[in-house]
């Protein structure tokens, strides 16, 4: 499963905050204290969604030490991927994609949907496109029908720990 939160930005456009895989805890923040969510989410594949009555179980859960705990963590994983990745918006594209790549990838082949790749990265589909068709013509990756593989692993490193290598 693979899902991204949102942000709206004033002008209506989707800003990705984040983006998960495996089954995770979501709305915890605004539901258990009844906020009002600032963020979506959305199923970019198919998935379980388990919800939880909190008008029944809401003062047991802030009760469960464990549970809180649980949250905490979570919440401040979130904080430091959401900075990291607020901050990662201001890299370049090639740079986002290798790291992108790198996180997605199995077994050195990448089979990531690109329109959703191209929603995550918060660019254009085109320019998703052009960015790897860069790095097929520095021999980093090569286009195989639906995925590309992954041809020069320590170049994408190279690139996604430094952004030196411009595509």
């Amino acid at each position: 499963m693979v899902g991204t939160v949102y942000s709206y930005t004033s002008d209506s456009k989707n800003v990705c905050i984040d983006y998960f895989q495996e089954s995770t805890l979501i709305g915890e923040a605004a539901s258990l204290w009844e906020m009002v969510p600032n963020t979506s989410v959305k199923a970019m594949t198919s998935c379980v969604c388990i919800r939880i009555n909190l008008e029944k179980y809401r003062q047991t859960l802030q009760n469960d030490v464990r549970f809180l705990k649980n949250v905490c963590q979570i919440l401040s994983y979130r904080l430091n991927s959401e900075t990291h990745l607020a901050n990662s918006l201001t890299e370049p594209i090639n740079v986002r994609l290798a790291k992108f790549i790198l996180h997605q990838s199995k077994e050195n082949i990448f089979t990531f949907q690109l329109t959703t790749c191209a929603d995550i990265l918060n660019v254009s589909y085109r320019h998703l496109l052009r960015t790897l068709m860069g790095f097929c013509e520095l021999r980093i990756l090569k286009k195989v029908k639906n995925c590309y593989y992954i041809l020069d692993r320590k170049a994408l490193e190279n690139l996604s720990d430094t952004g030196i290598q411009e595509t």
